[in-house]
């Protein structure tokens, strides 16, 4: 059994933001350039996706580009005037605990 990590991450406040960017999560990743790469395992629903990845580098890594694609991108091109905000939670384990929900 290997151990895995997992980026949970969902937008706050997403009524506002994802009404300019269509495709939900999905659109808005697109949006910055920062849809997950490298993941065994990817799900997005709404404002809210994860992301699995086999290292642990990989997944801080990819929740620190996010955070900072969404912090320098041009927002106002969009119609946007601030910044979403993502909450992202980050966590390792057994990976045969996550396949089922893979």
């Amino acid at each position: 059994m290997e151990d895995r990590t997992i980026v949970f991450a969902d937008i706050k406040g997403s009524t506002n933001h994802l009404s300019r960017v269509p495709g939900g999560i999905s659109g808005l990743l697109k949006e910055i350039g920062k849809l997950p790469a490298n993941t065994i395992s990817t799900k997005t629903w709404g404002d809210a996706y994860f992301a699995v990845f086999a290292s642990a580098h990989e997944a801080v890594r990819h929740a620190l580009e996010v955070r900072d694609g969404l912090r320098f991108h041009d927002w106002r091109a969009v119609g946007v005037t601030r910044p979403p905000l993502l909450r992202i939670a980050i966590a390792r384990g057994a990976w045969l605990i996550w396949q089922r929900i893979c």
